[in-house]
């Protein structure tokens, strides 16, 4: 067993609990011949994998069961009994705790991965101003939108860091943005299956034009990277509370679009922003952006046009839908893992009121799925 003390030891510095547990469910183990063999192996095929994994989260949910055992291994005198619970939570672990958020490629990283992420935190760390800035999962969107390249990682989040400085982004979520909140509205409305916000921003409705001629075309684009800030704020209030989320899912809702209104020349450069903007300043926020009641005249122009000539990030992360809500909403379901029916009544379901923008800010970006509550 002295083979993966070290090993366990490293686990430890990145996520006490899950290096605690470890050490204490099997180095510490009751020598008894067969269960410590059976661990052995499991052990062997945990250590070959190299995998780790971002329980930092993961066990906000599953701690309480892990938890509960480790106090009775600690405190119970039968000796039988303490193996047999060590052994069943090094199964629990590795069997069903982990294979279940084996799906979220931000809480599951490999070995030479979380040595890259250990380097990336020892350049960054002295230029980052607020302690969720040092926050595995904060450091390792940089890392993954540039394929864990630590020096162009390093570089975007620099980059990124003075553009927050220039822009005074410390401080978009005070300003008022009641107006803009009531003409261009984002709610949040529900989640999927494995408790990831979905945001329904209704840009059918979007005047982008009258932003334009009325001079406001850079407030727009602030209220954009307003909108996608409170998104991440969301994010990491969810995840401070218990929540796996990592990221959203994005519906842009087509509905009553207009040519003239919303896809005039002069407002696609607004759009080009938005897009441009999250790439840059707010990367991997998003698992998917879902258009819907897209115009049935604008879909063969995305599918033989738009998206063979889009970057492989853009093909992989939106998805473009007609106007057919029974197509739409069985691909949510599918395929995205949302169920409409638990969405709010005007997205077709049963669900609770959405929560906009407003609301949002009046409850200090707290949101909980509402099957959680």
């Amino acid at each position: 067993m002295s083979q993966y003390v070290q090993k366990f030891s490293d686990f430890q510095k990145i996520s006490p609990f899950f290096g605690t547990l470890l050490i204490k469910s099997v180095v510490n183990r009751v020598q008894t011949s067969s269960a410590s063999e059976q661990a052995d192996d499991v052990l062997n095929k945990f250590v070959e994998t190299k995998q780790l994994f971002r329980l930092d989260v993961l066990f906000r949910k599953s701690g309480n069961f892990v938890q509960t055992g480790l106090n009775i291994i600690c405190s119970d005198k039968n000796q039988v009994i303490k193996m047999l619970l060590r052994v069943l939570l090094v199964f629990y672990l590795l069997n069903e705790a982990i294979p279940a958020q084996g799906r979220n490629e931000d809480l599951v990283i490999s070995w030479e991965q979380k040595i890259k992420l250990d380097e990336f935190r020892t350049i960054m760390e002295p230029h980052l101003p607020y302690d969720y800035m040092n926050m595995d999962i904060y450091l390792l969107r940089w890392l993954q939108v540039r394929s864990f390249d630590i020096p162009a990682a390093a570089r975007m989040l620099q980059e990124n860091l003075r553009w927050r400085e220039e822009n005074e982004m410390d401080t978009v979520l005070e300003e008022d943005w009641t107006q803009f909140n009531n003409q261009y509205r984002f709610n949040l409305d529900g989640c999927d299956d494995n408790g990831a916000p979905v945001a329904v921003l209704f840009v059918g409705e979007w005047d982008m034009r009258r932003a334009v001629l009325a001079g406001q075309s850079d407030k727009m684009r602030r209220f954009m990277d307003k909108c996608f800030e409170e998104v991440t704020t969301v994010l990491r209030n969810m995840q401070a509370r218990g929540s796996n989320a990592t990221r959203v899912y994005i519906i842009f809702d087509l509905a009553w679009v207009s040519f003239q209104v919303q896809v005039g020349s002069r407002c696609l450069p607004l759009y080009i922003y938005m897009v441009q903007s999250q790439a840059a300043h707010y990367p991997l926020v998003a698992n998917v952006g879902v258009v819907i009641n897209t115009p049935d005249i604008i879909i063969p122009v995305w599918n033989n046009v738009i998206k063979p000539a889009a970057p492989p990030e853009v093909r992989k992360l939106v998805e473009v839908y007609g106007r057919k809500k029974s197509l739409w909403r069985e691909a949510l379901l599918t395929k995205y893992g949302i169920d409409f029916t638990k969405l709010s009544h005007e997205m077709g379901g049963d669900g609770p009121d959405p929560v906009d923008s407003n609301d949002l800010r009046k409850s200090g970006y707290l949101y909980e799925c509402p099957e959680l509550k």
